[in-house]
């Protein structure tokens, strides 16, 4: 049984009816944040009426930013993309200052992973495709990580439930699963329990 702590987050896919299928999700076990596209209705532009609700629930709201771009007010953070330069992501720093939360993924490299981590960031991402052939690299690199760093690792993308159970083995802090989960063949509800019995210890079903 695995006895790493590591918690779930919701990645919200770039879609209208993203809100909707969130919401049965909210109360569902313990989710440590949302990734959320700039441009999702009820969480940008004029209308941030979505985010304090979640927030009362102790989630953190990050917005996903593929590029530099300012942070809406009532965000909790921001997670860039890889692309993201050392010198965008200090002055990200600089501009948001300590209490905002910063992530921004890497490259599958030890080398990228440890420029990126000299940034200030408050969390790591690695991307997983899905491909069976770079799950071995990523877990070691993972693991790696963990052994070696403070910062907390995320892992985000096509994770499915196999992937998860050696990716939390690793020693990944939090996951999210993005295509496996919104699109579960028994829905996102099922599947976020099933990546929770995960998180919790418990042993793919």
């Amino acid at each position: 049984m695995n006895t790493h702590s590591c918690r779930l987050v919701l990645s919200l896919p770039d879609s209208a009816a993203a809100p909707d299928l969130l919401e049965p999700l909210l109360d569902g076990g313990d989710i440590a944040a949302l990734l959320l596209p700039g441009d999702m209705p009820g969480f940008s532009g004029a209308d941030r009426s979505l985010l304090p609700a979640i927030q009362q629930r102790g989630i953190a709201c990050l917005l996903k930013a593929p590029a530099p771009t300012p942070l809406p007010q009532g965000y909790d953070g921001i997670m860039f993309g890889k692309d993201v330069t050392l010198a965008e992501l200090r002055g990200a720093r600089a501009e948001l200052g300590s209490a905002v939360m910063i992530g921004a993924e890497c490259d599958l490299s030890r080398d990228h992973a440890m420029v990126k981590g000299e940034a200030g960031l408050d969390v790591l991402a690695f991307a997983h495709d899905g491909s069976p052939e770079k799950l071995g690299h990523l877990c070691e690199l993972v693991a790696w990580w963990s052994e070696l760093f403070v910062l907390p690792s995320l892992v985000t993308g096509d994770i499915g439930l196999g992937d998860a159970a050696a990716l939390i083995e690793a020693g990944a802090d939090f996951l999210a699963p993005m295509a496996p989960l919104w699109n579960a063949p028994a829905g996102p509800q099922a599947a976020l329990r099933a990546y929770q019995n995960l998180a919790a210890g418990g042993q793919p079903s």
